[in-house]
C-alpha cells in the first residue's frame, strides 16, 4: 500500500497526482458546456428553463442518486479493505514458512536447498502482482529466481499456481528424506493453503466487478441529474453579470454611508435630539423644531391635535 505523507491543508486543495480530478475534467468541461448553452439559449434564443418552484423532481433524482452512489461507495471501500487483508495474510504466511523450513528441520539441510525455498517464496508476491495486473513479471522474478526455476515458471500460463506447486514439491522432497517430520508437514500444508486461499481471493476481487447493469443506471443517472441542472438553475440564478446590474440598480453600503454622513453635516447641531415644548405659547415653535421638520416636538404634536 503507497502512504503518502501527510499535506498542508493549502497544498491538498491543490493535490493533482493521486486525485481522481485528471479523470473527471473532461466530464467537468461537458458539465460547463451545457451550463453555457442553457444561458444563452434563455437569454437570447428561447427561454428554456425548468421551474424549480416545486423541488419535487430533482429531489426524487437526487435522493436516488445519493443511495446509489452511497452503495457503490461502500461496495469499492469493502472490496479495497478486503484486497488489503489478503495482502496482509500473504505476508504473514510467507514469513511464517520462511521460519519454518530455517528451524523445523530435523536434519541439516544444504543452504542452495533452502535459498531455493525462499527464493520461490519471495517471488510468489510479485507473480500474482504482475498476474492481477496483467502485467510482464520477466524482469521480477529474473532478479530472484534460479535460471532453471525461471524458465520453467516463465513457460507456465498461471504462473503463481505454478509457484505454489514448487513450494509444495520442496516440502513433499524434504518429507520423503527425513528431513520434516510430519508434524512439521502438516504445519507447512496449513501455511500453503493459506497461500491458495490469498490468491484465490485476490482473483475474486480482480474478475468480479460491479455488476454493469448497475454501473450503467447510476451512469444515466448521474448525467441526467447534472445535465438537467443548468436548466432548472438558469431562472433562479442565471449568470453573474444580472447581479452586477441589480448593484447598479441598488446603491451599494458605501453610497449610503455617504449620504448619511452629508445629512449629519447639513443638520444644525443640538444638544438633545428631541426638542422640548415652548414654554410662552403653544402657537410658536422652537428652533429645533424650524430647523428639523421630521422631529416629534411635543408642541407642533398638540397644535396638530387642535
Amino acid at each position: 500500500m503507497i502512504i503518502r505523507p501527510h499535506l498542508h491543508w493549502f497544498r491538498m486543495l491543490l493535490a493533482w497526482r493521486g486525485s481522481v480530478l485528471p479523470q473527471l475534467l473532461p466530464r467537468l468541461f461537458l458539465i460547463f458546456a451545457i451550463s453555457v448553452i442553457a444561458v444563452a439559449a434563455h437569454d437570447h434564443l428561447l427561454p428554456i428553463s425548468l421551474n424549480l418552484n416545486t423541488t419535487a423532481p430533482f429531489s426524487l433524482i437526487g435522493i436516488a442518486l445519493a443511495v446509489f452512489l452511497g452503495f457503490r461507495n461502500n461496495a469499492s471501500y469493502d472490496r479495497w479493505w478486503e484486497a488489503r487483508k489478503l495482502w496482509g495474510q500473504l505476508l504473514n504466511d510467507a514469513r511464517s514458512l520462511t521460519r519454518q523450513a530455517l528451524t523445523l528441520r530435523t536434519s541439516q539441510l544444504p543452504k542452495e536447498e533452502v535459498a531455493e525455498f525462499c527464493a520461490a517464496l519471495g517471488a510468489l508476491p510479485h507473480a500474482l502482482r504482475h498476474q492481477l495486473r496483467r502485467s510482464d513479471p520477466r524482469d521480477d522474478l529474473a532478479a530472484r529466481l534460479p535460471p532453471a526455476l525461471f524458465e520453467r515458471v516463465m513457460a507456465s500460463r498461471y504462473k503463481p499456481a505454478t509457484l505454489m506447486l514448487v513450494l509444495g514439491e520442496w516440502v513433499q522432497r524434504q518429507a520423503q528424506n527425513g528431513s520434516i517430520d510430519p508434524m512439521g508437514v502438516l504445519a507447512f500444508d496449513r501455511n500453503l493453503n493459506g497461500l491458495s486461499d490469498v490468491i484465490g481471493g485476490c482473483e475474486r476481487i480482480v474478475s468480479t466487478p460491479l455488476p454493469f447493469a448497475y454501473s450503467v443506471m447510476i451512469h444515466r443517472t448521474v448525467y441526467f441529474f447534472c445535465a438537467s441542472l443548468p436548466f432548472g438553475l438558469v431562472d433562479s440564478i442565471g449568470i453573474l453579470r444580472r447581479c452586477s446590474r441589480c448593484s447598479l440598480r441598488t446603491p451599494s453600503w458605501r453610497t449610503k454611508r455617504s449620504r448619511r454622513k452629508s445629512r449629519s453635516r447639513s443638520a444644525p447641531t443640538t444638544t438633545t435630539s428631541r426638542c422640548t415644548p415652548c414654554p410662552s405659547s403653544l402657537k410658536t415653535h422652537c428652533a429645533i423644531c424650524a430647523a428639523n421638520p421630521r422631529s416629534r416636538c411635543p408642541t407642533r404634536k398638540a397644535k396638530a391635535t387642535r
